[in-house]
C-alpha cells in the first residue's frame, strides 16, 4: 500500500521519478558517484581504463595496466550494465579525499563468489579503511582497520551471483555504525570505537596491500562525508531498488 509521507512516495517498492526525480548529487556531502551506466565510449565486454566519477567532484578512477582492467557489462541487472572484476582487477585514484568517521557508503553488486572480498580499499597503512563483503558462511558486511575489524554483521542472506544493495553508515566516533542489506538493518556482531583516520588512494576491487580481491559485478556505489538521516537513506535506497528492480527490498519504512 502506497504511503504519502513528506511528499515522498513509499512503499515496499518504488518511487517514481516522474513525479519526484531523486539523484545523490541532491543530498549534501557527497564524495563519489560510480555508475556503470554513466560509462561511455566502451562496447560490451570492452575493458575499462577509466571509470569516471559522476558526483561532480572529478575524482575519476584510472586502471592502465590492461590485464588488471575490469570490463564493461551490458543488461546485467534489470538490463543495466555493471563493471565485471575477475579477481585480478582493480581501479584506483589516488588520495583525493578522506574517510572519516561520519560517512555513508552505498553500493548495488552481484558478488560471484562465497569469500571473502574487498569492495573499497584505501592503502593499508595506519587508520586505513577497508569495506568488505562476505558471502560465505555468515555472509558478513564489514569494515577494516588494517586486519581488525571495526564493524560485522552477519545475516547478509542474499546468495552469491544475485543483485544485492548493500550499506553502512557511521555518524561520527565511537560506537555509531550500522549496516544494512536490500534496506533491511543486519545485526553487528562487532562495532567497536576505533576511528578511521587513515589517508591514502582509494581502489575499488581490492585492499591497499593488493588482497582480497573482488570477483563480480559493480553496477552503482555511492560515497557520502555524512551520515545519511532515515528519509536520506530511504530515498537513495528506493531510487537503485527502483533502478535495479530489487524486488526483495524491504525499506525503512
Amino acid at each position: 500500500m502506497l504511503q504519502v509521507n513528506r511528499n515522498r512516495i513509499r512503499n515496499t517498492g518504488l518511487i517514481d521519478d516522474t513525479i519526484r526525480p531523486w539523484r545523490p548529487t541532491m543530498v549534501a556531502g557527497l564524495q563519489w558517484w560510480l555508475a556503470a551506466d554513466h560509462v561511455s565510449g566502451v562496447a560490451d565486454g570492452g575493458a575499462m581504463s577509466a571509470w569516471n566519477d559522476s558526483s561532480g567532484n572529478g575524482y575519476n578512477l584510472a586502471q592502465g595496466t590492461p590485464a588488471a582492467q575490469p570490463h564493461w557489462q551490458d543488461n546485467i541487472i534489470n538490463g543495466k550494465p555493471v563493471v565485471r572484476f575477475d579477481g585480478g582487477d582493480y581501479m584506483s585514484v589516488g588520495n583525493v579525499f578522506s574517510i572519516g568517521d561520519t560517512l555513508t557508503i552505498i553500493v548495488v553488486l552481484r558478488k560471484n563468489i562465497t569469500t571473502r572480498a574487498t569492495i573499497l580499499g584505501q592503502e593499508n597503512t595506519t587508520g586505513a579503511f577497508q569495506f568488505e563483503i562476505n558471502y560465505g558462511i555468515d555472509g558478513a558486511v564489514g569494515t577494516i582497520i588494517n586486519t581488525t575489524f571495526i564493524s560485522y554483521g552477519s545475516g547478509a542472506t542474499r546468495p552469491a551471483n544475485t543483485p544485492n544493495m548493500i550499506t553502512y553508515t557511521r555518524n561520527g566516533a565511537g560506537d555509531t555504525h550500522a549496516e544494512y542489506e536490500m534496506g533491511s538493518p543486519i545485526i553487528l556482531g562487532t562495532h567497536n570505537t576505533t576511528s578511521f583516520t587513515g589517508n591514502g588512494s582509494k581502489y575499488i576491487g581490492r585492499r591497499g596491500n593488493a588482497s582480497q580481491m573482488y570477483v563480480g559485478d559493480i553496477a552503482e556505489l555511492m560515497l557520502w562525508s555524512t551520515c545519511l538521516t532515515a528519509d536520506q537513506l530511504n530515498d537513495a535506497h528506493v531510487y537503485l531498488a527502483k533502478k535495479y528492480a530489487l524486488l526483495n527490498y524491504k525499506g525503512l519504512y
